[in-house]
């Protein structure tokens, strides 16, 4: 099992980017910028939560011992239901799968407001149950997803940056 935590600030408030969540087309935009094709996203009121699901085709420059795996572009698709705890603190729970990977990707999200902005602090439980080459798995996996929430951090933080 792999962990991964992440604090991201960000000089708005957790309402604002909320938007960049739950905003079919801001969804789609942010997804393409950070290097994503064939985007789709459908958001959905439901009576506890909002749902927000997408497909994505990412591209990964994989080890040779993990390609029986993964290819050169995977297809990823994430479920986040997100709710309103108080006023400007909102959580989400997500679930991230690759088609045809053994992998569950677990997370959850929560954004709240702290004196000079917002803060999104992430966590991500990943976990391979194959013998040999799991943890291996695990481990390119979690880096990748590493640096996917560090390119979409950028991208967000420029957009409040630049308006």
């Amino acid at each position: 099992m792999v962990k991964i935590e992440a604090v991201h600030p960000y000089p708005c408030h957790a309402s604002e980017l909320l938007a960049y969540f739950m905003q079919e087309a801001l969804i789609v935009e942010k997804y393409q910028q950070i290097g994503s094709h064939e985007v789709h996203v459908t958001v959905s009121d439901r009576v506890d939560c909002t749902e927000v699901c997408s497909q994505r085709l990412v591209a990964s420059e994989i080890p040779a011992k993990l390609k029986s795996f993964l290819g050169d572009t995977n297809k990823l698709t994430q479920t986040e239901q997100w709710q309103t705890v108080a006023d400007e603190h909102f959580e989400c729970q997500f679930i991230t799968k690759l088609d045809g990977v053994p992998i569950t990707i677990d997370g959850q999200m929560e954004l709240i407001n702290v004196a000079d902005g917002c803060e999104n602090r992430v966590t991500l439980t990943l976990k391979c149950a194959l013998p040999f080459v799991g943890k291996k798995l695990e481990q390119f996996v979690g880096s990748s997803s590493e640096q996917m929430m560090e390119d979409e951090f950028q991208y967000l933080l420029s957009s409040f940056v630049e308006a």
